[in-house]
């Protein structure tokens, strides 16, 4: 598979720029116009321009605002950066991409900002969809998370400048509302009944016709005056494809996977503070902000329950990254400890506080079903377990990628703890 340009992602720079400069094999253009040095000039190429046939089109790569950077590096922000750079683009191409990692309601400002800009391919992992979808004169598509979708595009470029809107669409619906709307008054008129009933019935759908046929007529003036006559708007169609998650193997890549885990792993271990939120929770001592009580205050209250829970998986979660040397990858560690924290760690202060956990959370305990249990623990009269959301809970971990096949209805039954 070729790339013409790759741009620079959150994540792309944590060994360094070195690495992007000089890649093995096959060199790739990596593109960010918002990654400057100390100098505020750009690090990599802002843009390129390729020819697809006679059509030249201008590519253009913008990286988050939250992306690591090596020191003497900085973000600039694309509301200052950007303007520039599509003016000098727009006296070069035809037809310009923005390759964006930046958030879908940054990608939304520049589409309504920015109509020079025909398409933005987003890799931003919270998109509603792969797409695409049409905002303003822009189009919009994504990879979602982990690059889970490709998309063939087929464009048929129009001298307009514009693509082609959803005007025409909202005509047809209209046309066959209309339709539907004539059928039942020459029905109504042909049965001959003249009940007060049916009489109204007939003014009604007479009103809904006159109704029908004006939005028809407004809409085909707009169309009109927005497509004035030999001007043809661009057209697209889209083919998302799906990536298996059951491809075969690779060895080499498996074993460059592993490898990297277990850097991390290593790294977070010796960056890692364990002890500054300590053991105390068990006994009940901790700071009083943090809101979890433990497995082993559950079970001065709760021993049936407690040993049902011993016997489980989720007691031993935290042991099975121990077994394959995970137990401080950030990326694991939330669907594998008593935490509130979900999903990939989004600040070192999240972070932090998985790697500093103490023993006692160091599980999927009690309180991840029934919710943080500390001041139930206290006041037991006073303060009850908040059970509420646990399919949720469930889901956010044992996704389809992590655990094909699995079954809420069913699974639920094997973690239900005895009443008694």
């Amino acid at each position: 598979m070729r790339y013409d340009a790759v741009a620079v992602g959150p994540l792309d720079l944590a060994a360094g720029t070195d690495l992007l400069a000089k890649p093995e094999g096959r060199p790739l253009t990596w593109l960010s116009a918002n990654i400057l040095n100390a100098a505020n000039a750009p690090v990599f190429p802002s843009f390129i321009v390729k020819a697809a046939g006679q059509t030249r089109i201008g590519i253009i790569g913008l990286t988050n605002q939250r992306a690591s950077l090596p020191e003497g590096l900085h973000m600039g922000d694309w509301r200052s950066i950007l303007p520039a750079q599509l003016l000098i683009l727009s006296k070069k191409c035809d037809k310009i991409i923005l390759l964006s990692n930046l958030s879908q309601n940054d990608n939304e400002e520049i589409a309504q900002r920015y109509p020079a800009i025909n398409i933005i391919i987003s890799a931003d992992p919270q998109m509603a969809g792969p797409g695409p979808f049409q905002r303003n004169n822009t189009l919009l598509a994504g990879t979602l998370s982990q690059g889970k979708y490709l998309m063939a595009l087929d464009i048929a470029w129009g001298n307009s400048g514009k693509w082609k809107s959803d005007l025409n669409r909202r005509m047809d619906a209209l046309k066959s509302s209309l339709e539907s709307v004539n059928t039942q008054i020459a029905t109504a008129e042909t049965t001959g009944e003249n009940s007060p009933d049916r009489s109204g019935q007939l003014v009604q759908l007479k009103n809904t016709r006159q109704d029908l046929m004006q939005q028809i007529g407004t809409l085909k003036a707009q169309y009109e005056a927005e497509n004035p006559k030999g001007s043809v708007p661009s057209t697209f169609t889209a083919k998302t494809i799906t990536l298996s998650a059951s491809l075969p193997k690779d060895a080499k890549v498996e074993q460059i996977v592993s490898g990297i885990k277990q850097q991390i792993n290593t790294l977070n271990s010796q960056t890692s503070k364990t002890g500054i939120i300590n053991d105390a929770v068990a006994q009940g001592t901790a700071d009083p902000a943090h809101p979890f009580a433990g497995p082993t205050q559950c079970r001065s209250c709760h021993q049936p329950q407690s040993d049902f829970w011993l016997s489980t998986r989720h007691a031993r979660s935290y042991a099975s990254l121990q077994r394959v040397k995970q137990e401080r990858n950030t990326e694991c560690l939330p669907c594998h400890v008593t935490s509130q924290i979900k999903g990939s760690p989004k600040n070192p202060a999240e972070r932090t506080e998985l790697l500093t956990l103490p023993s006692s959370l160091q599980s999927v305990g009690c309180e991840i079903c029934h919710g943080p249990g500390r001041t139930h623990a206290e006041n037991p009269e006073s303060s009850k377990p908040n059970r509420a959301g646990i399919r949720q809970v469930c889901v956010n971990c044992h996704t389809q990628e992590r655990d094909p096949g699995f079954s809420y209805e069913e699974k639920v039954k094997d973690i239900q703890c005895p009443s008694r």
